[in-house]
């Protein structure tokens, strides 16, 4: 990736937006347009850094590329299963509405067997 007038962007056309407000403090995700990213995958993630490259078509997010830290592929995974966060949306409901175990009464039950 040829790198042009010392910014961070590699020489492709994107911009930088702020995002939600962190509780470390504000971040940024770096944009750019599908049919701007012409430098390779590896080229991209060696590039990401901390802050999220989202790629759009037409304006709109269709992909983004993140660092992962402390995660396996399980849990990547499992982050991205719509059947499985569904999963813990339904059990974070059913607790809201019904109540929960409290940790205690679920090690009581261990040991019982």
């Amino acid at each position: 990736m040829a790198r042009t007038g010392g910014d961070d962007s590699g020489g492709r056309r994107q911009g930088s937006r702020p995002s939600l407000n962190w509780r470390k403090g504000d971040r940024t995700v770096k944009i750019i347009e599908r049919t701007d990213a012409t430098a390779s995958l590896a080229e991209y993630a060696a590039a990401i850094g901390d802050d999220p490259l989202v790629i759009t078509s037409h304006g709109q997010p269709v992909a983004a590329l993140v660092r992962i830290e402390n995660a396996d592929l399980e849990t990547v995974a499992l982050s991205t299963s719509r059947e499985f966060l569904d999963l813990i949306e339904r059990s974070r409901s059913r607790a809201r509405s019904e109540g929960g175990i409290a940790s205690q009464e679920v090690r009581r039950r261990f040991e019982e067997r």
